[in-house]
């Protein structure tokens, strides 16, 4: 209770619902029952690098999982690789239906630059434009459609 209303809230019994609800009541009566999904934490998937990309030492390297809303999200930095050419593969049931180009930088070993990630519908990650002395994955989140 919180002075001014009071909020109940109900967990259901079970090892594997990530659900909570909860309610409020006013002066006089309880709201609605409002469903919340509760977010875990993932344990990372760090994919088989190719064609030359390696992860970059001296930040956290490329990992992916997938939350349980159906979102894909990707971390790290890598470096080294041909540019233009896939660095990993996405596994069937983290791949986007439709290609995906996303904002992306890179460094040059002086610069920053503007750069971009394209994830094929058959689940190719390609960094593109920019430079290799580092890529950066960090804040790529789309849905797992296929």
């Amino acid at each position: 209770q919180d002075g001014a209303y009071t909020k109940q809230t109900l967990t259901p019994i079970s090892t594997t619902s990530m659900r909570q609800f909860f309610r409020t009541k006013g002066s006089t009566a309880w709201g609605a029952w409002i469903e919340v999904v509760l977010l875990k934490e993932y344990s990372p998937i760090v994919p088989a690098l190719q064609n030359g990309w390696l992860n970059y030492a001296a930040y956290e390297g490329a990992t992916y999982h997938k939350d349980e809303l159906g979102f894909v999200h990707l971390t790290g930095m890598i470096k080294s690789g041909v540019m233009s050419l896939n660095c990993f593969t996405l596994p069937v049931g983290y791949r986007p239906l439709n290609e995906r180009r996303f904002g992306a930088i890179s460094n040059n070993g002086t610069s920053n630059l503007a750069s971009s990630t394209n994830i094929t519908a058959g689940g190719a990650v390609i960094p593109s434009g920019g430079a290799n002395t580092w890529f950066s994955l960090e804040g790529i989140t789309f849905k797992a459609e296929q």
